[in-house]
């Protein structure tokens, strides 16, 4: 019950010393408060309090559970309760709303006649926020009504604020990324020049200070570059944006060595960094026609090339960009035949765990990389990457690139020499032969060692083994796993997406699924038949390349079709899907038998 130690002045908020017109401004007038009490005089005098002070959204419970019931229908921002009442009380009452998720964060005001230190403990350990003792203090009320909704109202803005915050900041990430080289981009030249690419590249929190990029030269040329910004977060992220539209717009069609190169950019960048910030970076002309490499350092860390089965850190020196405009860098000319690759990587990669004591060092660098030869190139990042993680499980400190180029020492040519002289080979019987090959597989792994295997059984494997990677990675990723595209953009902004994989590859109901493929070799075309254990797509949204090519994800399909096959065709519900390439030199047929 309600003491009767209440004036005229308890109802009246301008005689309380409050401000003109009550106690409630305009911000929180309109609260939703529920009061519930036994007490039909309780109720009228609480509401009166409040409606006199300014409050117009109030509405009253007679028990505990009809409270309970108010509140899960209205959801109230504060609940007013007396501590016993019939049917429930006000302890029940407090346990059954912070049980539930919706009421974690809602302050209980909780009213008693009653009021010793053992009472109290067992009040707030039910789950009450707050504690008045009746009589009611009219101004005490208000007071603990106005702190607890001041409270709300700056965790609602605070959190309003961090949403928003989120939402800009998974945006700026969406920016950063598609700053990096699309697959579209490598997936071509891989098609034009012997070289098959790798790499991984994760912020160590939102945003990154790392950025790299690829660009086609002429004579049978790729440059590589990687840039690591000091610091990281937004700071850093900005500067990736500038030097990226210095490189797309000043230097779009510079054809310089390397070492000339990184001066122009250590001149623009002296002139829009401030005091105290830099960038590391390397520069790589990867010459496949004549069989070198030229490489140029800005500071960058040293990089891994691997030749005649030998792996070298290759010794370089130059001052980081943008401290000085009188910098200068100088090339060095190494042979780089079919077989040669080179590992390029941010110095996350040597400072963890600590720069004091690092997982790899400089002169455990080159036999790591040694040790990955014989995996497969797409699985090489994913191995270092989980050997970091084991080593930090609490996460990198800085910013991580890591980028594998190897020399595959085939071509255009190179393909179609190897059509011709089987064709010169016993031409009856080859022509009347077919050749089919079944394989089973269920991680990304086994994936990225498949496709290297059945590329090589195609002409030109250089042009293929992407394709063949994508439609097998989206049979896991997408088939088995049921990773929508959707899912995987946000996997892959959240930086969760490896993450995600090996935790489904985990449970019982996707983990003994496997990817079924059929390979088949006649004289007039190659088909892949590949089929998942998933519930399929809408595979057509996905085949149209101009649409798809240019998106963040989802240009797997789009990539199979136009740069690796001559036709994709999916069956059922778009779990079963066959690739076909017709072989050259034979007899042209324009329609696709698919397999038999």
């Amino acid at each position: 019950m309600v003491g009767s130690a209440l004036t005229s002045a308890d109802f009246q908020g301008s005689d309380l010393g409050l401000p003109a017109g009550g106690l409630a401004p305009d911000a929180l007038a309109d609260a939703r408060l529920l009061i519930i009490d036994d007490s039909n005089f309780a109720l009228k005098t609480i509401n009166a309090i409040l409606a006199n002070n300014g409050f117009t959204n109030i509405r009253q419970a007679t028990d505990g559970d009809e409270g309970l019931r108010m509140a899960e229908e209205w959801t109230p921002e504060i609940i007013i309760t007396d501590l016993y009442m019939p049917v429930k009380s006000g302890f029940d009452l407090c346990r059954d709303l912070r049980s539930s998720g919706k009421f974690q964060e809602t302050p209980i005001i909780v009213l008693t006649s009653a009021d010793t230190p053992a009472l109290r403990g067992d009040v707030f350990e039910a789950g009450a926020s707050d504690l008045i003792t009746k009589p009611i203090n009219a101004r005490e009320l208000l007071s603990r009504i106005r702190v607890h909704l001041e409270r709300l109202r700056l965790i609602e803005s605070l959190k309003t604020y961090q949403r928003r915050m989120a939402e800009e900041l998974d945006s700026a990430k969406a920016m950063q990324m598609a700053l990096l080289p699309e697959d579209g981009l490598i997936a071509d030249l891989e098609s034009r020049f012997p070289v098959r690419f790798a790499w991984h590249s994760q912020p160590c929190h939102d945003l990154a200070g790392d950025i790299w990029g690829l660009d086609p030269l002429d004579g049978g040329r790729v440059r590589l570059w990687c840039a690591d910004f000091t610091g990281h977060g937004v700071r850093s992220a900005l500067n990736t944006f500038r030097l990226n539209t210095f490189l797309r717009t000043s230097l779009k069609d510079d054809r310089r060595a390397p070492s000339a190169w990184l001066t122009t950019v250590n001149e623009f960048l002296c002139e829009v960094l401030p005091l105290g910030q830099f960038a590391t970076m390397l520069c790589c002309d990867i010459d496949v026609g004549n069989g070198k490499i030229v490489l140029a350092s800005a500071g960058a860390p040293l990089p891994v090339v691997r030749r005649n089965g030998v792996s070298e850190v290759v010794q370089l020196s130059g001052m980081p960009l943008g401290i000085s405009d009188l910098a200068s860098y100088e090339d060095l000319e190494m042979p780089f035949e079919p077989g040669s690759s080179l590992f390029a990587y941010s110095d996350a990669l040597i400072e963890t765990p600590s720069a004091d004591a690092p997982l790899f060092d400089i002169g455990r660098l080159a036999g790591e990389i040694d040790a990955l030869s014989d995996r497969p190139l797409q699985g090489r990042p994913t191995s270092l990457l989980d050997k970091l993680r084991h080593s930090a499980p609490q996460g990198l400190d800085d910013d991580l690139t890591l980028i594998f180029v190897e020399h595959t020492g085939t071509g255009a040519e190179a393909g179609t020499a190897a059509t011709h002289s089987l064709g010169e080979a016993d031409g009856a019987q080859v022509a009347a032969e077919t050749v089919e090959e079944t394989f089973e597989i269920s991680t990304l792994e086994e994936a990225a060692e498949l496709s290297e295997q059945l590329s090589r059984k195609f002409p030109s494997p250089e042009t293929v083994a992407t394709g063949v990677w994508e439609l097998l990675a989206n049979a896991i990723e997408h088939g088995n796993l049921e990773i929508s595209h959707a899912e995987k953009t946000e996997l892959l902004l959240a930086d969760r997406f490896d993450q995600e994989i090996r935790s489904r590859q985990q449970r019982p109901d996707f983990g003994r699924r496997r990817v079924k493929v059929h390979f088949q070799k006649k004289p007039e075309s190659i088909c892949l038949r590949i089929e998942d254990e998933g519930k399929g797509f809408d595979f057509d949204r996905y085949l149209d390349s101009e649409a798809c090519l240019t998106a963040p994800n989802g240009r797997g399909i789009a990539i199979a079709r136009s740069l690796s096959f001559d036709e994709l065709i999916y069956h059922g519900c778009g779990n079963v899907v066959e690739a076909v390439l017709r072989t050259p030199g034979q007899v042209d047929r324009q329609d696709s038998t698919g397999l038999d």
